[in-house]
């Protein structure tokens, strides 16, 4: 009895042969031949057609098998002697026994590849590991390691016992460094051949394989600011509402990203997101509302620092300035007003007076007017830096009036931005004292 193979991956076919030969002297009838293992068993075939194996003959048996675990099965012969008319002959049957072993082998080879990091800047070197283990049954002989993306060169293995195979339950490890530019999936393939102790390679068993990638994320971080004011000219007193556009121009995203500024806070978040954080291609705006002192220098020019934290928790920052030309020229002003009480002061109920004229002399000499509002109120504004004279008209005030304070002309200096806003007049009604002066 022969198994061909005799070596097999599980559910693997085996075709086993048998041969009977009639090693005696006598015919043989009633021949019998029967596996405890395998059937159907089919034959015979060479029977030279008496049906009868003669002495020196050979009749062939086949039976095919797909054994899961390793199998030892025994087949038995077995005839009638008879003589050559194929009569019984008054002795008891001949048989014979034999056995064939069938190793059912689950040859295994398992690779596991590692990076050093996952996520890394542009010309990081990047060593990658490779554990190959045999968690089979069988040595493995002719063990390969390769990467593709190639990685070269690589180095190992380390952990062989000295004979050249990766044994049952055995690890080599292999190593190899990488400086990488870009984005980066390679996947390496470790393969052996199952053998025998010797290293020999199993009749009909194939390589076995496995394959494991690896993806190395290269990262370019980057942001942009860019902060614009809502005025290119402002006054003390205005409202300047800067704008920050913080965008990502890097392919990582960015997570606490804020705004930071030299001058105005607080720098209010206006975008809505989803996710926390300022994905690549992204733009968040960003507000705030300053109010400019009459101190502010001019040009009032300010610094932004928008900065986020990559996925590697290292900053990435940029900057932006903003210029608003401030206009501070002088102003003259501001109240004409009914002094009811004649005290020279505008008390809680005392009115403006509209209509009344007001001039004031330039430093050329040139004279300008206006007229109160309203309110009593008047303004001569971007005056620059010098002597001024401002002169009510009196014909335009109401009839009978008089004066409560200084009526002027009054005379102003101003400094450069200088506002005097108390160039204000007072006017009452005069008050009649007497009746009558007469002979008694």
């Amino acid at each position: 009895k022969s198994a061909n193979p005799s070596g097999v991956l599980p559910g693997g076919l085996v075709v086993y042969t048998y041969v009977a030969t009639n090693t005696g002297d006598t015919p043989l009838i009633n021949v019998n031949l029967s596996d405890d293992r395998c059937a159907p068993v089919t034959g015979p075939f060479g029977d030279n057609g008496n049906g009868r194996l003669d002495p020196g003959e050979s009749w062939f048996y086949f039976c095919t098998a797909a054994p899961v675990v390793d199998t030892l099965n025994t087949v038995t012969a077995s005839g009638q002697p008879s003589d050559a008319n194929g009569v019984p002959l008054p002795v008891p049957p001949v048989d014979d026994t034999d056995t064939a072993f069938v190793d059912v082998v689950n040859p295994r080879i398992v690779l596991v590849k590692t990076a050093s990091a996952n996520t890394v800047y542009p010309g990081t070197p990047v060593v990658y590991t490779y554990t190959v283990s045999n968690p089979g049954d069988v040595p493995l002989s002719n063990v390969s390691l390769v990467d593709n993306p190639p990685c070269a060169p690589l180095s190992g293995p380390a952990g062989d016992d000295g004979n050249g195979l990766l044994d049952p339950g055995e690890t080599w490890t292999y190593t190899c460094t990488a400086v990488l530019s870009q984005d980066t999936l390679n996947t390496a393939t470790a393969a052996g051949q199952p053998s025998d102790g010797n290293g020999n390679p199993l009749p009909g068993i194939q390589p076995v394989q496995d394959d494991d990638p690896e993806f190395v994320d290269v990262i370019r971080p980057g942001i942009d600011l860019v902060k614009t004011a809502s005025v290119a000219q402002a006054r003390p007193g205005d409202v300047i509402i800067y704008t920050y556009e913080v965008t990502n121009t890097g392919d990582d995203p960015l997570s606490n990203v804020t705004v930071g500024e030299e001058v105005c806070n607080p720098v209010v978040l206006v975008t809505i997101d989803g996710n926390g954080l300022l994905d690549p291609g992204e733009t968040w705006i960003f507000t705030c509302a300053y109010t400019v002192l009459p101190t502010d220098p001019d040009p009032l020019v300010n610094t932004a620092t928008a900065a986020g934290f990559d996925s590697l928790d290292n900053p990435a920052s940029d900057t932006d300035q903003a210029t608003v030309d401030l206009l501070k020229e002088g102003a003259i002003g501001d109240l004409v007003w009914n002094d009811l009480d004649g005290d020279g002061v505008q008390d809680l109920g005392e009115a403006g007076i509209p209509g009344v004229v007001i001039s004031l002399t330039l430093p050329g000499g040139s004279v300008v007017t206006t007229t109160t509002d309203i309110d009593g109120q008047y303004s001569f504004d971007n005056l620059p830096a010098g002597a001024y004279t401002v002169t009510v008209d009196a014909t335009t005030l109401p009839p009978g009036l008089i004066p409560t304070t200084d009526p002027g002309p009054l005379v102003v200096t101003l400094a450069g931005g200088q506002a005097y806003l108390d160039a204000d007049f007072g006017y009452a009604e005069p008050v009649v004292i007497g009746d009558f002066v007469f002979y008694d």
